[in-house]
């Protein structure tokens, strides 16, 4: 398991392109240690499992065409379909006000 930028005990500050950029970074490192196993006669296989906001970069990265090939399962575990949609869900009183500065984060 992998806590993102601004998230658990690591620095910074999660923004949804930071949070891409992290992902991407731990699928290269996952494509080149499953590289070195295969190399070993280990057969391995790529399978991402997102969780909440990580259920989103999973879509993300799955979707992109440089990991499409890479990836042989996605598992989602409590995820939503956008942002914007997940705080209006959670945050009823939104559309009176609307949603302002919200990441897009669309999986829909």
């Amino acid at each position: 398991m992998v806590s993102y930028r601004g998230y658990s005990d690591n620095p910074g500050w999660a923004s949804e392109e930071g949070i891409k950029k992290d992902g991407e970074a731990i699928m290269n490192y996952a494509i080149s240690f499953r590289d070195q196993e295969r190399k070993l006669g280990r057969n391995k296989d790529i399978v991402i499992h997102g969780r909440s906001l990580g259920g989103a970069v999973g879509i993300y990265l799955s979707t992109r065409t440089y990991f499409k090939e890479e990836v042989k399962g996605l598992i989602l575990e409590n995820t939503f379909t956008s942002m914007e949609k997940l705080l209006v869900h959670k945050l009823w009183f939104l559309p009176f006000f609307g949603v302002v500065g919200c990441s897009q984060w669309k999986s829909d």
